[in-house]
């Protein structure tokens, strides 16, 4: 008995050490992202065969000759990219959502994540006041809507507040990366299917017209 109170004792003083903690940290939020991740690839594979499905140019068929019929036909392509689109929300909230959460802790935290180096800047801003708060909420904002939207921002110089990332801090700039790059992966995929969908619905839907 007295000795696995020894271990135990060991065991806890080992795992009381901040470096411990530290790196347990950092480990734990690599698992949150790559189990939320593994959680949403099933929706987003299901998302992308509805999408392949749906846009399938087919040849006409010439036996369709009700305007009901025709109409149902259609019904049924635009009910399965409603089905399509259920599927990408679901693979959303894991695959983006999760570590847009995790940038949002650790840029809050930044004290005990980067040992109390900065990772953005503040400008005028008192850090803690309603309107930093505010800013920094268009900052994650901001950095969300440069991974969907590409280059956009980038190209043409939008940026939605005066909050950046600090340059100097190589790590927490490697994360952003990593969290655009996540977004871009679930975006290019998903929007390259939706528009060749988007075109095969209505190629079909233009043959079901006028099949000749």
């Amino acid at each position: 008995m007295g000795e696995f109170s020894e271990i135990w004792d060991m065991l806890r003083g080992f795992a009381a050490s901040s470096e411990v903690q530290f790196w347990g940290t950092w480990i734990a939020l690599g698992g949150v992202i790559a189990v939320s991740v593994k959680l949403g690839l099933p929706h987003y594979r299901e998302a992308s065969e509805e999408l392949q499905k749906v846009g399938e140019i087919r040849d006409p068929d010439g036996r369709i000759k009700l305007w009901p019929t025709k109409i149902k036909r259609m019904k049924k392509s635009f009910t399965a990219l409603g089905r399509s689109a259920r599927s990408a929300f679901l693979a959303l909230i894991p695959i983006v959502g999760v570590p847009l959460a995790i940038l949002v802790l650790v840029t809050v935290m930044s004290d005990w994540f980067f040992g109390g180096q900065q990772v953005v800047t503040t400008g005028p801003l008192q850090p803690g006041s309603s309107q930093y708060v505010a800013e920094l909420s268009l900052y994650f904002a901001d950095q969300l809507s440069r991974g969907i939207f590409f280059d956009a921002f980038e190209v043409f110089d939008i940026q939605l507040t005066d909050i950046s990332a600090v340059r100097e801090n190589g790590p927490y700039l490697w994360m952003l990366f990593g969290f655009r790059v996540i977004v871009d992966l679930y975006v290019v995929g998903l929007v390259t299917l939706l528009v060749r969908a988007l075109w095969g619905v209505a190629i079909n839907s233009l043959r079901l017209v006028n099949p000749f």
